[in-house]
């Protein structure tokens, strides 16, 4: 079932019925699913979809100074201090094994923001601040550079969220179960 949600505003949760609401996470979920097949979906020729992925960042020495988000593969001890070594690389234990970690900022803001908000109040379901961008911090000069380091996509949502001010933020994972405090002994 479809919906025809043009000019309607989609920040606004109160004007959605549970239907139109249904529709746009399993909407989203398709899209996402649509996103990592790589095939070409008949349904959606003609939609206006925007995917914005590049990140805000921070640029602070505590973040930068202490990297703690886990990427890329696993390797053993060995591999680890090899890779510490020969590319300078931040390691630390994951589990059993070890991973490389980067820097892992809070967003402070979103530079694409003035266009997010033009698609927005123009119909269009924009997809933006989601895993796999790359952050960016502005330079002394006003210029941009790309740094090394993972924004957290929660983070980033509500700070959209916020710069939007959207009534509502729905968080979706894939993951079977979600934790309270996860990675701490609170947990």
């Amino acid at each position: 079932m479809s919906f025809n949600l043009r000019n309607r505003s989609l920040l606004t949760i109160l004007d959605l019925n549970q239907s139109e609401l249904l529709y746009l996470l399993d909407l989203a979920h398709d899209l996402k699913r649509v996103k990592y097949s790589k095939t070409e979906q008949q349904h959606l020729k003609g939609k206006n979809i925007a995917l914005i992925f590049e990140k805000p960042s921070t640029r602070t020495r505590c973040a930068f100074a202490h990297p703690t988000k886990p990427i890329g593969p696993i390797y053993t001890q060995t591999e680890a201090e090899r890779l510490a070594a020969e590319r300078g690389w931040a390691i630390a234990p994951d589990g059993d094994a070890y991973r490389r970690v980067v820097p892992s900022p809070e967003p402070r803001r979103i530079l694409e923001m003035g266009a997010i908000q033009l698609l927005v109040q123009s119909g269009v379901l924009v997809i933006c601040v989601g895993g796999g961008g790359i952050p960016v911090i502005v330079t002394p000069l006003g210029g941009i550079r790309g740094v090394e380091a993972v924004i957290d996509k929660d983070l980033a949502a509500a700070l959209l969220a916020t710069s939007l001010r959207a009534e509502a933020l729905l968080l979706l994972t894939d993951v079977d179960a979600v934790y309270t405090d996860w990675g701490t002994s609170a947990a």
